[in-house]
């Protein structure tokens, strides 16, 4: 469960053993867009590498709650640092308003859309 996974990462952070992405995404999988946008910021607090996994799954959290101009933040931080994939965008597009917007921003990166998109 997220709590359960959430408390891990908490515990290994106590015994001072180094989290890494596969962790906090069990964490972020199933959780609240901010406390998936909260475990996103600990990941840069402790210089934990963030992947296109992650991203794709605090994305879909942020579709979960509607909160789809963080999920437009999110993708624009990915494309900054990571590169977005299919996923990412059809992800993007369910909590977004505007996916003519993000079909041309995908197409713009070179990623083909997909039977979602």
């Amino acid at each position: 469960s997220r709590s359960a996974a959430a408390s891990q990462v908490l515990q290994l952070q106590q015994h001072r053993v180094e989290a890494d992405v596969h962790h906090f995404t069990a964490a972020i999988v199933g959780a609240s867009w901010s406390f998936a946008l909260q475990m996103m910021q600990r990941m840069a607090e402790l210089s934990v590498d963030l992947d296109v996994v992650v991203c794709n799954a605090a994305l879909s959290a942020c579709g979960r709650g509607q909160a789809w101009t963080r999920a437009m933040n999110l993708l624009r931080l990915a494309r900054a640092s990571l590169r977005p994939d299919a996923i990412s965008f059809n992800t993007a597009m369910v909590s977004c308003a505007w996916p003519a917007a993000l079909r041309s921003t995908m197409a713009s990166l070179g990623c083909q859309p997909d039977m979602v998109t």
